[in-house]
């Protein structure tokens, strides 16, 4: 009896059965709300990842198919928003015209602008002067069209006389990047550096001064794609630096805006 016994098993209670079902019942149902409460967190996780008004969750690994942000500076020492800068118009050549607020000069007009008189202004080459002077660690984006001279200068750079003393890069107070249609050249105290980058259809460049690191750096800035270091000077301002803008041709159409 005892070997029939074991063989059935321990005897099941009455109603048992009936009890066993409401359990596996109650069990599926309890699994089924899991697995909506599952899917409805993987949702609600993917929208949360794929909405931009959001903020990246730092842990996450950067999506590699994502192009650099060209707004955000090379290095991390450099603030993460560009200098507000404004044209001097006491400092502008009587052919050269400012707009936007001072943002913006242009080349290659016949009329002579009325500007006010003043010692600060350039007399022969058509330059520009920003009226702000720079120090520390800071950056400034420019977009041109035609031959554009960019760079920085003391305040004390000459203002008359057709010689070099007055012209961005050809003396020692001053240093530029020359933008041609199909080349860059760099210079400073009236000597110049072929630079082998072109500039490859992009008509925007990136100045960057830094000067606890000694560095004056010149970047080609792309429609797409991450900035490309052009030429950079090791300097050691002594002053203030005043970024300056000069067109090649006093009589080709052109223009630089800052932005």
């Amino acid at each position: 009896m005892s070997g029939e016994h074991g063989r059935q098993g321990p005897e099941q209670p009455e109603g048992a059965e009936g009890g066993n079902r409401e359990v596996v019942g109650a069990a599926r149902e309890e699994v089924a709300e899991e697995a909506e409460v599952e899917d409805l967190g993987n949702n609600l996780s993917e929208l949360v990842l794929n909405d931009p008004a959001l903020p990246a969750d730092p842990a996450l690994p950067a999506d590699p198919a994502l192009p650099a942000d060209p707004a955000l500076p090379a290095d991390p020492a450099l603030p993460r928003n560009a200098t507000e800068l404004t044209m001097d118009p006491n400092t502008a050549h009587i052919r050269l015209s400012l707009d936007n607020n001072n943002r913006k000069v242009t080349n290659g007009g016949k009329e002579e602008q009325r500007y006010i008189p003043h010692n600060d202004r350039f007399g022969c080459w058509h330059q520009v002067l920003c009226g702000q002077g720079l120090t520390g660690r800071c950056y400034w984006e420019v977009e041109y069209k035609g031959g554009v001279d960019i760079g920085v200068t003391y305040r004390g750079i000459p203002r008359t006389g057709e010689n070099l003393d007055s012209r961005l890069g050809r003396n020692k107070l001053s240093w530029c990047l020359c933008c041609k249609k199909g080349s860059y050249q760099a210079w400073h105290n009236n000597e110049h550096i072929a630079i082998g980058l072109l500039p490859a259809g992009s008509n925007r460049v990136r100045v960057c001064l830094d000067k606890p690191g000694r560095e004056l750096s010149f970047y080609r800035v792309p429609k797409f794609g991450e900035r490309t270091l052009i030429h950079s000077f090791d300097i050691t301002p002594t002053e203030l630096l005043y970024p300056g803008f000069a067109f090649r041709s006093p009589v080709s159409p052109g223009y630089l805006q800052l932005l």
